[in-house]
């Protein structure tokens, strides 16, 4: 019974860091100028608190679709 316990913790831990790193994508490109086809470019321009709604409601895969994109931008925009 732990186990499981132990495991629906580090799900919860994990997936609060995931959404504070999305929360920060939002705020801003962490290269300073987003790309036209950034995913989170609609978000940009919402209040804080709608931001943050955004970052603690999106659906897991979404969510992790859109931070896989974002390392793979930042990688390749970093070796240019």
């Amino acid at each position: 019974m732990y186990n499981i316990i132990g495991n629906q913790r580090i799900y919860k831990v994990e997936l609060s860091a995931k959404r504070l790193q999305l929360y920060g994508l939002i705020r801003e490109c962490p290269m300073g100028k987003p790309l036209s086809d950034c995913p989170v470019n609609e978000y940009r321009n919402l209040s804080l608190i709608e931001q943050y709604q955004v970052a603690e409601s999106l659906e897991y895969e979404l969510l992790c679709s859109i931070l896989f994109y974002h390392e793979v931008c930042l990688s390749l925009r970093e070796t240019r």
